[in-house]
C-alpha cells in the first residue's frame, strides 16, 4: 500500500512539468524529439541530456520561433530527483559550452522542495521560491552567460543546494 502511494506521488509530481514541455516539443518539431524529453527529467538523467535535447530541437528546425520556445521550455522544465534518498539534491550541468544555442544560454530550470528533509536555503543561500522566481524570469530576460556552466549561474545567483554534473 505505502508503495502505491509513494509511486502515485512520484508520478503525480512528475506529471506537473513533464507534459507542457512535451506538448510544446511535439507541437515545434514533432514525436521523435518530444518522445526523448521524459528520459531527460528523470532523477537519474544526465543534466546535459536536457540542453543537448533542447540545441536539437532548434537545430531541427533552425528559425522558426515555435521550436526555440518549445527548447526554452524545456530547458526552464524542472528535472526530478528522489526526495526521499539522504541528502537529496537536483543535479545541474556543469558544461559550460552547453546549451550551445545562443538564445538558451542563462535560462535557468525550475526546482522543486517538496518532501525534502532540509527545505532550500536552510543551509544558506536561495529557496526554491526566490530561485525559481529567477528561472521563470530567465526565460524572457536570460541571464549573462558567456563561458559559464548552468551550474555556475546557480550558483552566483545564490542557490546552492545542487550537485553539478556532466
Amino acid at each position: 500500500m505505502l508503495y502505491s502511494f509513494i509511486i502515485y506521488s512520484v508520478s503525480a509530481r512528475f506529471g506537473q512539468q513533464n507534459p507542457p514541455a512535451q506538448e510544446k516539443v511535439n507541437a515545434a518539431v514533432g514525436g521523435s524529439l518530444g518522445g526523448q524529453v521524459p528520459s531527460t527529467l528523470l532523477g537519474g538523467a544526465d543534466p546535459c541530456a536536457k540542453l543537448k535535447l533542447a540545441d536539437e530541437i532548434v537545430a531541427a528546425k533552425a528559425g522558426d520561433q515555435a521550436a526555440l520556445d518549445a527548447a526554452k521550455a524545456l530547458v526552464n522544465t524542472e528535472a526530478n530527483f528522489n526526495p526521499f534518498t539522504e541528502g537529496a539534491l537536483p543535479k545541474f550541468c556543469a558544461d559550460a559550452a552547453l546549451p550551445a544555442t545562443k538564445e538558451l544560454r542563462g535560462i535557468l530550470a525550475q526546482v522543486s522542495d517538496q518532501d525534502l528533509k532540509t527545505p532550500f536555503g536552510a543551509n544558506g543561500g536561495l529557496t526554491a521560491a526566490q530561485i525559481n522566481d529567477i528561472a521563470t524570469k530567465s526565460v524572457q530576460t536570460p541571464l549573462a552567460a558567456d563561458g559559464k556552466s548552468v551550474a555556475q549561474l546557480y550558483k552566483e545567483q545564490g542557490f546552492n543546494d545542487f550537485v553539478g554534473a556532466g
